[in-house]
């Protein structure tokens, strides 16, 4: 017999957020609406929507840090969260694209970058990239819908599954590879605007260096984001899938590359205040102002949400206990979403004529309402995932703590329990 799909509060709540965020996504493609029913104008020509876009392609970084440190550096403790981190790094990047078509305002014309592309613009380079890189992360995630109970029993899934388990190395570098370039480029957009003194670097060619510090930064938040996930599923459904090797990798991982990032944004910040902006006749100064854009966000970006979750992940007594780890990951995630934010509003709201004054912006409900959305795709998302046992299937203990010693007993055991979701299981494997 069918099971009888169970619908709960939190289901409900996320299914009137989709259906909000279906509302004014449909009053932005609609004749007579569009771009005009936000709070969008000629001086802030990014807001929230950007925000929330470049925030979610930085998280997404987890698929391919994880990956990475699986395939490439052998940790092969982290192979248990490798379905989490493909998962993550897809609805991150899924969610970021509906965003996008909200940006762009005439989705149907989505095509154009493919069919009219402008290979001078770094936008044409992000649209190719971020394109392959979703390829990628659904190549790699085929493995794991495979998993599931009906498809599992098909011979021809289980062949293609085996055969696309071959490539996961290859489609790990890949995919750092193209991740690489994307997240550089979106920071690249900021640093080559000359008449933006907020945003503007030079650099290595046509590359500044905010490139750079965007892909550090998304490194560093990316694995710790999928961490949060992975607690917050561990609370929920009462297993434990994080242990004290993987809070040590993941933890030391992130630590290097918030001291990298926070050594690169120092010398940024020193270089743009005593160098780049005197070379234009510009105070320091003069770039804050008030509470929406002060000094104040600079200071706790690099200090709360920078430099002491590095101080706590330096340290490994301090990163393998649970709850500093996780209290790092959150400061960490929430510091790349302050620097996406000054990144993109305080670049355009600093004024760039002596008539201009400084002007503020406030996202409406047309605006929010599909974040709430993308949120809420998210969390259905991840939970349909794991009910359908593609996430966490049911395995023991002892193949969870000794996963190379128990790897072909655990490959073998998934053909007959995938699908099933256990309270006291453990990751399966993804061959």
């Amino acid at each position: 017999m069918k099971e009888k799909i169970k619908l709960d509060r939190s289901d409900l709540i996320a299914i009137l957020c989709i259906l909000g965020g279906l509302t004014a996504s449909g009053m932005v493609w609609m004749p007579g609406g569009g771009l005009g029913l936000t709070n969008l104008n000629n001086t802030f020509v990014f807001g929230a929507w950007i925000i929330a876009d470049l925030t979610l392609i930085g998280l997404g970084s987890a698929a391919f840090c994880t990956a990475a440190l699986y395939h490439l550096f052998k940790r092969a403790h982290l192979r248990p969260l490798l379905p989490i981190s493909i998962a993550t790094g897809l609805l991150c990047y899924g969610t970021a694209g509906f965003i996008l078509l909200l940006e762009i305002g005439q989705p149907l014309r989505f095509w154009f970058p493919f069919r009219h592309p402008n290979f001078i613009s770094m936008l044409t380079e992000i649209t190719f990239c971020i394109s392959l890189y979703s390829f990628i992360l659904l190549m790699e995630f085929l493995p794991l819908l495979c998993r599931h109970a009906r498809l599992n029993q098909v011979g021809f899934i289980l062949s293609l599954r085996q055969k696309l388990a071959l490539l996961l190395p290859a489609l790990a570098v890949a995919g750092a590879a193209v991740s690489f370039m994307h997240q550089g480029s979106l920071g690249g957009i900021y640093g080559v605007m000359s008449a933006r003194p907020f945003a503007w670097r030079p650099g290595l060619g046509i590359w500044p260096w905010t490139c750079l510090l965007f892909i550090i930064s998304a490194m560093a938040a990316g694995p710790l984001f999928m961490s949060l996930l992975v607690g917050v599923i561990e609370k929920a459904a009462k297993i434990r899938v994080l242990t004290g090797q993987m809070l040590d990798t993941l933890g030391r991982f992130a630590a290097v590359c918030l001291g990298i990032s926070l050594l690169a944004r120092l010398t940024d910040i020193l270089l743009w205040k005593y160098w780049l902006l005197p070379e234009r006749g510009l105070a320091f100064d003069r770039m804050f102002h008030g509470a929406a854009f002060g000094k104040w966000l600079l200071a706790a970006e690099l200090g709360a949400f920078t430099l002491l979750p590095l101080l706590l992940l330096a340290n490994r007594r301090l990163r393998t206990k649970r709850s500093l780890f996780f209290w790092s990951g959150g400061l960490a995630c929430f510091g790349l979403l302050v620097n996406r934010y000054v990144v993109n509003l305080q670049t355009m709201a600093v004024p760039t004529l002596p008539f201009e004054g400084w002007e503020s912006y406030h996202p409406n409900w047309v605006e929010l309402a599909p974040l709430l959305m993308t949120a809420a795709v998210f969390f259905l998302g991840l939970k349909i995932l794991l009910r359908q046992g593609i996430l966490f299937s049911a395995e023991t203990e002892k193949d969870f703590r000794n996963i190379k010693d128990n790897l072909l007993q655990a490959d073998l055991a998934s053909e007959k329990v995938v699908g099933q979701v256990s309270c006291k299981g453990a990751p399966g494997n993804l061959l």
